[in-house]
């Protein structure tokens, strides 16, 4: 043991190499290989944190197996996930707005159906329920619609936030078995941080390319929404106020969408 201590080795890829017999020259050749060998390529950091991610959802992680990896970078406000976020909350309270408004039509159908002049003990407690889930859907469809409203605002300020670089985009193609034992190939969409160190979001190929689409033609929309803030001379934060007062005077929000705000 003492003889080991007095002399100095280093392991490296199993072979055992004697400090003492290498000159200042080779010491530093090798000081430098290891330090070249030890860096991983921006390829690698996106690699290890995307099978790292996999291996938690994939129903037989051994059998993953990366095809591709193709990095980009990521700007803001495009892809930061506070904007898919937004644009996910705003389009998950349109479609609970769309229920019920669809529950409000077929509760409509039943009081319809149940009124008249002639109506029974029977007919006018049925009506009565069917007015009660009316009501019900309709105010949760105003809500949602408000929400939904809010969130488009939200939307709006965001996207026109300076481009700003924000990390990477990595696109990563894999192979992986499901649980019937068949291969399949997946497609998914990373977004990083500058330094390869944390996933900020991540989702499916097909789906980020489709919020994108929806970005591009939403973002005619939001010009024009823009526009009409600028000719009456109100910022998004004013024009919320303003729906806010005319919700308070007793109008609602499906109104509100049919006429737009100018037509009050």
């Amino acid at each position: 043991m003492g003889k080991f201590l007095k002399s100095s080795f280093i392991l490296r890829n199993n072979n055992i190499i004697n400090l003492k017999s290498c000159n200042m020259k080779h010491l530093l050749f090798l000081s430098t290989l290891i330090l070249i060998c030890s860096c991983s390529s921006p390829e690698d950091k996106a690699n290890e944190l995307i099978k790292k991610d996999l291996r938690k959802s994939l129903y037989k992680p051994d059998t993953y197996q990366p095809v591709e990896t193709v990095i980009d970078s990521a700007f803001s406000p495009v892809d930061s996930p506070e904007s898919f976020s937004i644009m996910d909350q705003m389009t998950l309270y349109n479609q609970e707005a769309e229920k019920q408004k669809f529950e409000m039509e077929s509760e409509e159908s039943s009081m319809s159906l149940w009124s008249g002049p002639y109506q029974s003990e029977l007919g006018k407690t049925e009506y009565k329920q069917a007015k009660r889930k009316y009501d019900e859907a309709k105010a949760k469809a105003n809500d949602y619609l408000y929400k939904a409203y809010v969130s488009s605002l939200d939307l709006m300020d965001k996207m026109s936030q300076k481009k700003t670089f924000i990390g990477w985009k990595v696109r990563h193609n894999y192979r992986a078995d499901n649980n019937a034992g068949n291969t399949l190939i997946g497609d998914m969409v990373y977004i990083m941080d500058k330094d390869f160190e944390n996933i900020l979001f991540s989702m499916d190929a097909e789906e980020y390319e489709l919020k994108h689409k929806w970005f591009e033609l939403s973002g005619e929309l939001m010009n024009d929404a823009k526009s009409t803030f600028d000719n009456l001379g109100l910022t998004s934060k004013e024009m919320l106020h303003r729906v806010d007062s005319l919700i308070a005077s007793g109008h609602t929000m499906m109104e509100i969408n049919e006429k737009g705000i100018g037509g009050f």
